[in-house]
């Protein structure tokens, strides 16, 4: 069973922890999280989520799909979309600054661009996922969880 939005959605500003599972926007609706929001858990996705006004975002975990990150926008595609546009105009694939726990499980980062973990990010996992990521700029980071999977080639960049 799931949810299909055929408005654009604005989450309420009292909500603070937000769970997307099964959840399918209709194209060219959008999901808008609001500044309040500062867990976001997505399980099953379908659209465009606006991440633009998040401000206390502190949490974010992610299950098996890694959005498109373009312009604030986390662009979730379903297995019969086609994505017409060119995963090279993007060079970076920066998760937003505020995020200071990053979960990401039996994620599979396809792009030739590595995701780069903002530098507030203190605590990090990364659990039978696929992919290039990028934690150089991390600062402090306090925790690390890294469980690879047997067949999956992953590539993690640590500070110098």
């Amino acid at each position: 069973v799931s949810i299909d939005f055929q408005r654009n959605f604005y989450v309420p500003e009292e909500t603070e922890t937000l769970t997307l599972e099964n959840i399918k926007m209709q194209e060219g609706q959008v999901l808008k999280i609001n500044t309040n929001c500062k867990s976001l858990k997505i399980v099953s996705f379908v659209g465009v989520l606006d991440i633009t006004d998040v401000k206390s975002l502190r949490s974010v975990v992610l299950h098996t799909k890694m959005p498109r990150i373009v312009d604030g926008q986390w662009i979730y595609l379903n297995n019969d979309m086609i994505d017409t546009s060119s995963m090279s105009d993007v060079t970076d694939y920066i998760f937003p600054y505020c995020l200071e726990v990053i979960v990401l499980r039996n994620v599979e980062f396809k792009y030739s661009s590595p995701l780069i973990i903002s530098q507030k990010c203190i605590d990090l996992s990364i659990i039978s996922c696929t992919g290039n990521y990028d934690l150089s700029r991390i600062k402090k980071l306090r925790k690390l969880t890294f469980y690879p999977s047997q067949h999956k080639k992953i590539l993690l960049h640590f500070p110098i």
